[in-house]
């Protein structure tokens, strides 16, 4: 997919999914187009452009999902793991808006936050492990909001300690979400 291409598709995913009039429910056009770009990503093995529609849609998380997920959540009091069905798990934990990679239940905080990706890679630097899988990393960080204009967020005030990963292996067509793993800050 070329890169012309990938912003019209995050342009209009940015627009259809933080309408309110959709965030209760996919919109099926939406649901298609960003079927096609998975499946185009799926052909052209563009890891990064698979991970923005796989978090972009509720459908291709569905599609790209293990039967069975292993579910793993840290916290002060432990670390629990599960291993949950697909099609009951619904806290999926990141999504897309305006461009940026956000928490999908919104922390309270001060500031304006995202979430910082960190695409393990193989040894031959590309965003693959050597065994073919995507690891995907992530931390939210908080911004002051003192924008030098532009999408700046401005300047990273704090880094929470919040780390999460995402795992998911090849498949003969693609890749599959196979493990979630979050963690529930002290608070």
């Amino acid at each position: 997919m070329t890169p012309e291409l990938r912003a019209r598709f995050l342009a209009l995913l940015c627009i259809a999914l933080t309408s309110p009039a959709l965030a209760e429910e996919e919109d099926p056009a939406s649901a298609q187009i960003v079927g096609e770009w998975a499946t185009g990503a799926c052909k052209s093995r563009d890891v990064r452009g698979f991970f923005d529609a796989f978090i972009s849609s509720a459908a291709v998380r569905q599609k790209y999902s293990a039967d069975e997920l292993a579910v793993v959540t840290n916290s002060a009091s432990g670390r629990e793991e599960k291993v949950v069905p697909k099609e009951s798990y619904a806290d999926f934990p990141l999504a897309m808006a305006d461009y940026y990679y956000v928490n999908a239940e919104p922390v309270p905080q001060p500031g304006y936050s995202h979430v910082l990706l960190d695409f393990k890679e193989s040894g031959d630097g590309t965003d693959l492990l050597d065994d073919g899988s995507i690891r995907v990393e992530w931390h939210t960080v908080v911004y002051d909001g003192d924008s030098a204009g532009g999408d700046d967020p401005g300047n990273i005030i704090e880094e929470k300690d919040d780390p999460g990963a995402l795992v998911f292996m090849p498949t003969e067509e693609c890749w599959e979400l196979t493990r979630i793993e979050t963690t529930i800050p002290a608070r």
